[in-house]
């Protein structure tokens, strides 16, 4: 006698719960690993950015506190206070120990006039847009925003590792403010443009190629 044995294979039901189990499943380990990944990419991200934030604020550090002062080359003169009589041009004294009385004479720059738009020489109605390479006080950098290829160092040279731009995808905002109280708001919070003062926030703020934002910032006093 011939026996048959009979094979069971999967119902249509069944089918359709396996698909929708695996699909729960791919959709699930998708949901865990790759948010993993993309936070593990975070770290190098801030590394970069705090990097490039201190690098740039060491170099606005370095500059003179103030367009009004001429120690960017060289001198000791800093403006609100009495100070020698000083060419326009050459920003030298002339003549040698001549004292001001009225430290008004030699005002720091007005908050309106922060940035890198200066009048050559003071007082002659020209205005010049300085680049970069020009910058000779803080607030030269009020106003500074560039983006990928755009961030240089303090040389004016691209910052790279072999081919490869370290910061394309990285923007960078620079703003600079009165602040002589240290509580990191503008003084000149109602926008009159005429607030000056003798010190200086700086901040700066980096985006990162996947959009977070980091602030950091410093202060510069007038000495």
């Amino acid at each position: 006698m011939l026996k048959y044995s009979r094979h069971k294979g999967f119902t249509l039901i069944e089918l359709v719960i396996g698909i929708v189990a695996f699909a729960i499943v791919i959709t699930l380990v998708t949901g865990l690993i790759l948010p993993q990944a993309s936070r593990s990419i975070d770290p190098i991200f801030q590394v970069r950015a705090t990097e490039l934030a201190q690098g740039l604020l060491s170099e606005i550090n370095a500059k003179a506190f103030d367009e009004s002062s001429n120690q960017s080359i060289g001198g000791s003169v800093r403006c609100n206070e009495n100070i020698p009589v000083i060419d326009p041009v050459t920003r030298v004294e002339t003549p040698p120990d001549t004292v001001l009385d009225d430290p008004g004479e030699f005002p720091c720059t007005l908050s309106r006039d922060l940035g890198n738009v200066e009048e050559v020489p003071p007082g002659s109605g020209n205005f010049v847009t300085e680049t970069r390479d020009q910058f000779d006080d803080v607030d030269d950098f009020n106003g500074l925003s560039v983006s990928g290829a755009g961030i240089v160092n303090s040389l004016g040279e691209g910052i790279s590792l072999g081919a490869l731009n370290l910061y394309e995808g990285f923007q960078v905002q620079v703003s600079v403010f009165y602040d002589s109280n240290f509580d990191g708001i503008n003084d000149d919070a109602g926008n009159t443009g005429t607030v000056s003062g003798n010190v200086k926030f700086i901040g700066v703020l980096v985006t990162t190629p996947n959009n977070d934002t980091l602030q950091f910032s410093s202060y510069r006093t007038n000495f």
